[in-house]
């Protein structure tokens, strides 16, 4: 008996790209695995050799290694910043229930703050990303002039 994947009538096309190795039961206890014919999709070595260069690069990696930071750090500030609030309303409840502003409490304010961090960690990650798209156009710029080169010389 052999499982059978149903394809709606729209996928008809693409039914190729749902084939995949199904079990069949070939006596009790024991699956053996049967192998249907499959469709695999590959790209070229010649067009994943366009990437190596740009994976190389030194200024590559230094501009990953600057966004991992940039975005750890955002990140790390942001979670602590974040539940800090629950933290300061749970053990110092007199501190967060000081009145600032007639109703307004110190833990209303801290609230609304998280409001322009979040907004404020948003400015900087936008100045970090203009950043990181020059730093991209620049390694893109080089590789495709050292490809022309290369292709000049051949």
């Amino acid at each position: 008996m052999q499982a059978r994947l149903r394809i709606p009538g729209h996928c008809k096309a693409r039914a190729d790209v749902f084939r995949r190795e199904v079990p069949e039961i070939s006596r009790p206890g024991h699956i053996a695995a049967k192998r249907r014919p499959t469709r695999v999709y590959s790209v070229e070595s010649s067009a994943m050799n366009h990437w190596d260069p740009i994976y190389q690069s030194p200024d590559y990696r230094r501009m990953i290694g600057q966004k991992t930071r940039a975005v750890v750090v955002m990140t790390v500030f942001f979670v602590v910043y974040y539940f800090a609030l629950p933290v300061l309303v749970g053990y110092w409840p007199d501190l967060m229930s000081r009145r600032l502003w007639g109703n307004v409490t110190l833990a209303y304010a801290y609230a609304f703050s998280q409001f322009l961090m979040a907004w404020a960690i948003a400015y900087l990650y936008m100045r970090y990303a203009d950043r990181f798209d020059r730093t991209t156009a620049r390694i893109l710029s080089d590789v495709s002039e050292a490809a022309q080169a290369s292709q000049g010389g051949k």
